[in-house]
């Protein structure tokens, strides 16, 4: 079979698991891949997965082989990363470990979560209205009416589990016993300890600020009793020197999110800017993979090729947006 002979919606259809309890008609729906768009993004077939792949094989791969390779590869990696993270939840879950924190960052956290759920749903081309989830709406509602506590917290403690990181090595685990009091941290990984300390007692690792300056302290060297000391200041993220020539400066960052912001008011074709929306999530990933510079590129490409099927007028839009963006760049652009 060559290539020119080859039917990816075919494939993707009869690949896809129980897609047999799919709307849609192989023999007619399946053609080409042009049809299947058509199918899956003018009506509701009530399986946003399977919808979500024919998009990003036509948009992102750009309906070739290798482009549905490609992309179906990193939704692959997406899916994994998420799997690996819920399952590391699970681990924690059952082991009797605790960890380090305030009420004021449980609710941090919380509202993280919750703005990262609500972008998630947002961007699954609103499939879910989020004023009918009612875990939800309580959840905002219970954040709305928080009032922190004024008490201080003197003293901290808190264990965690450390885990192999490399699928090459025997997956083995070090427990960490942390520390948080008199404005220090430290750090404690069971079997690693200090020359001036008795096994179990000693911390090598921690964290304090010094004559205003953050630094790292760590006895690298069991039978030494001078430790290293790691002075952080150039770590501090005012410190960055922003090089568009590399591309990962923020200022390409937040002409991204602006370029991706202003989009949605104007592309509204399939799946009301559902398709605005994941090549917003293309940006995104293509950002954290490469840089930021990638990402803005990335939108700049597509949303052109989107504003060949609006009006004059906002064609007219989308090009005062580009030039807003552009305008974002420190330094200007290259």
């Amino acid at each position: 079979m060559t290539q020119q002979q080859i039917n990816i919606a075919q494939i993707l259809y009869e690949a896809y698991p129980h897609s047999d309890l799919l709307p849609i008609d192989p023999g007619w729906d399946c053609h080409d891949l042009a049809a299947l768009l058509e199918r899956v993004t003018s009506r509701d077939i009530g399986d946003g997965l399977f919808r979500f792949m024919v998009v990003e094989i036509v948009e992102g791969g750009e309906s070739t082989l290798n482009g549905a390779i490609r992309v179906m590869e990193r939704a692959k990696q997406d899916f994994v990363a998420v799997l690996q993270a819920l399952r590391n939840a699970h681990i924690c879950q059952n082991q009797p470990t605790y960890f380090i924190g305030t009420t004021e960052d449980l609710l941090d956290a919380c509202k993280s979560l919750l703005s990262y759920i609500s972008d998630l749903l947002y961007r699954m081309d609103n499939q879910v209205n989020l004023d009918e989830i009612e875990e939800i709406r309580q959840a905002k509602a219970a954040i709305a009416q928080y009032v922190p506590a004024d008490t201080p917290v003197r003293s901290q403690q808190g264990k965690m589990i450390l885990k192999e990181q490399s699928a090459d090595y025997p997956q083995v685990t070090i427990q960490v016993h942390l520390v948080c009091e008199n404005g220090q941290l430290w750090i404690q990984p069971k079997g690693y300890g200090e020359k001036c300390a008795e096994d179990g007692e000693g911390f090598p690792i921690g964290i304090e600020i010094w004559q205003g300056k953050l630094r790292l302290i760590v006895f690298d060297n069991i039978n030494s009793e001078d430790p290293q000391i790691i002075n952080l200041e150039n770590a501090k993220e005012s410190c960055r020197i922003e090089d568009p020539q590399e591309g990962n400066c923020p200022s390409y960052c937040a002409a991204a999110d602006y370029l991706a912001a202003e989009g949605r008011k104007i592309f509204t074709g399939h799946m009301n800017g559902g398709l605005w929306n994941a090549r917003c999530m293309d940006a995104c990933i293509l950002s954290r993979k490469q840089n930021n510079k990638v990402g803005y590129e990335f939108l700049i490409k597509y949303g052109d090729q989107y504003a060949q099927a609006i009006s004059d007028e906002q064609k007219d839009v989308w090009q005062k947006i580009k030039e807003n963006a552009a305008a974002m760049l420190n330094p200007a652009m290259p």
